[in-house]
């Protein structure tokens, strides 16, 4: 089968989605360690809504990229079947970009999510703690708390960044093919 044979308007469609759910699902999530560090500043700063307002949004936006997330991979493979003969599982850059996927994925449910979502919730706890009581000394226990999530999710997003330019590289470059 020729390219120009599987490069119809099904294709094309089907790869615009594919590239769509990149960039809305794995575009936010490139963004959770600032969102991060404004939460934490804010808490530190004294102000608990803005910090629990930070953690909010971030966790709202999360959760919706999280569902675009899972359609990244069923729009790849869809253009493996679209493709004939072209494209197969087989070669390297297609199944080496979904054992990634995978282990990225295994990353983001068990560590980053759940990470992000407790960041949440101790904001929300300190907003609703209200300014300190007199004579308090250092901050609240769940600013440290908050400032150990952070640095596991920098460090793990980290990973996921990473293989987030490799699947990149591999879907350009497509070596083995």
């Amino acid at each position: 089968m020729l390219i120009a044979d599987y490069m119809d308007g099904a294709y094309k469609v089907t790869k615009v989605l594919h590239l769509l759910a990149v960039m809305a699902g794995l575009g936010v999530t490139f963004w959770y360690g600032v969102y991060g560090m404004r939460a934490k500043k804010a808490g530190e700063s004294g102000d608990a809504m803005g910090s629990a307002g930070i953690a909010e949004a971030n966790d709202f936006v999360g959760r919706l990229a999280e569902k675009v997330i899972y359609t990244i991979p069923v729009f790849g493979v869809g253009l493996v079947f679209m493709s004939g003969d072209v494209l197969e599982f087989s070669q390297t850059w297609v199944w080496l970009a979904l054992v990634l996927f995978a282990v990225g994925l295994t990353n983001a449910t068990v560590v980053l999510m759940p990470s992000a979502r407790k960041i949440a919730e101790l904001s929300r706890e300190l907003a609703s703690m209200g300014p300190p009581p007199a004579g308090a000394q250092g901050p609240p226990p769940q600013v440290a708390a908050m400032d150990v999530l952070g640095k596991k999710l920098g460090m793990f997003s980290g990973v996921n960044h990473i293989l987030v330019v490799v699947i990149l590289y591999l879907m350009v470059a497509k070596p083995g093919l």
